[in-house]
């Protein structure tokens, strides 16, 4: 400075060195910046303020140098977030008190229309929540993926706070409004989960504490998504087992289906999850309903390979029925290349020489299938004509 250098020179990413000194928890240096008239409010390319960093890494002691000089304590990035966002989200309850306390607004939504309370609710801050909620904040807001703060912590499996905003009152069965979209990272794609309500999302997600909550304060065990996904089949789609066990003590729906026409017997199935399948079949669900393709339990355990969940189905009464194209399960079998299915149905009866309605044989389900071909099938083929 002694030498004419600019003190609110920027970098390439629009960094003073108020940003820097800020963001690497230098007290000293920041506070002689700042005496020197260094520009408090000063953002970055992406919007961001020295205060920004100084909340972003926890750090109380420059939070307060920051806003003793004038430092605006509402600022928003580019994303529309502020430094109580940023608090509430990373979980520096002390930087949140002081923010609070210093008069920030809590009800300042990001372009996600998330608030602070949001953020803690995903993170299980329970002293953050407090704070928020006895600063006046309401516990029904929606962002723009349609979920509260009570479907968040249901989300995460955040059973204290669920707590905390249920004495607050709010609302077990809220649901997602229409067109509210949620990422599965896991797949990569976006989900239409209107209807989607905390029950669904705890379950979903195998938080078995969550779902106890929620089913002890009334909550709608039947509800569904807009793509007819309720809490019993998201959690056999999602192999939650435990959860299942206890949807279905407490009398959930287990014969609804989703858009697919898919029972929650058919998603275990596809997924081969056999402690699921005893479950839905101890309580007694229909072996031989129907998808929108005419498809079977059966149909489904064949299709994925499962020989000991196929036998539980055949001695639960399964029979074998064709679907909309004559399909039999004896076909996925053949394209699956398992001699013991083949074996099991056609000790059931099953006509080997059975064609499809468009005149599709089964040996060509055997030339078409990646595994080896199958001798029982094999052997009972017509010879070839000379």
């Amino acid at each position: 400075l002694k030498h004419d250098a600019k003190l609110d020179a920027r970098n390439d990413v629009g960094f003073t060195r108020l940003h820097s000194s800020a963001f690497n928890e230098s007290y000293e240096i920041s506070k002689f910046l700042l005496e020197q008239g260094a520009d408090v409010s000063v953002c970055d390319m992406y919007g961001c303020t020295p205060l920004y960093f100084a909340v972003s890494n926890g750090q109380l002691q420059m939070t307060e140098l920051l806003l003793e000089h004038g430092a605006n304590i509402n600022a928003r990035s580019k994303s529309r977030s502020t430094a109580l966002q940023k608090a509430s989200s990373a979980g520096f309850d002390p930087v949140v008190k002081l923010l609070l306390d210093c008069k920030a607004n809590f009800q300042t939504p990001n372009l996600d229309a998330a608030t602070p309370l949001h953020y803690a609710a995903a993170r299980g801050s329970t002293s953050i929540v407090k704070m928020l909620l006895d600063g006046g904040l309401g516990v029904d807001i929606v962002h723009n993926f349609g979920r509260t703060a009570f479907h968040s912590a249901a989300r995460w499996g955040r059973v204290r706070f669920m707590a905390i905003i249920l004495a607050q009152g709010a609302e077990t069965n809220t649901t997602a409004p229409p067109g509210c979209k949620a990422y599965y990272k896991e797949d990569n794609f976006m989900v239409d989960v209107t209807g989607c309500t905390p029950l669904i999302c705890a379950s979903e997600h195998g938080h078995l504490d969550a779902v106890k909550l929620l089913l002890e304060n009334g909550v709608d065990i039947n509800a569904s998504r807009v793509d007819g996904k309720n809490a019993l089949s998201c959690a056999v789609g999602s192999g939650k087992a435990e959860i299942v066990e206890k949807l279905l003590e407490v009398g959930v729906e287990f014969e609804l289906s989703d858009l697919a026409g898919l029972k929650p017997l058919a998603q275990a199935l596809k997924s081969g999850k056999n402690d699921i399948v005893r479950l839905l079949l101890k309580r007694g669900t229909s072996t031989n309903t129907r998808d929108l393709e005419g498809r079977t339990a059966l149909h489904w355990a064949c299709l994925g390979g499962f020989e000991s969940t196929a036998r539980m189905l055949i001695e639960h009464g399964a029979t074998v029925l064709e679907d909309s194209f004559g399909r039999t399960p004896l076909h996925y079998a053949v394209y699956q290349g398992s001699e013991v299915l083949v074996q099991m149905l056609m000790d059931k009866g099953v006509d080997p020489q059975l064609k499809l309605k468009d005149g599709t044989s089964l040996s060509s389900w055997d030339k078409n299938s990646s595994q080896k071909t199958v001798p029982s099938l094999e052997r009972t083929m017509p010879e070839p004509s000379p």
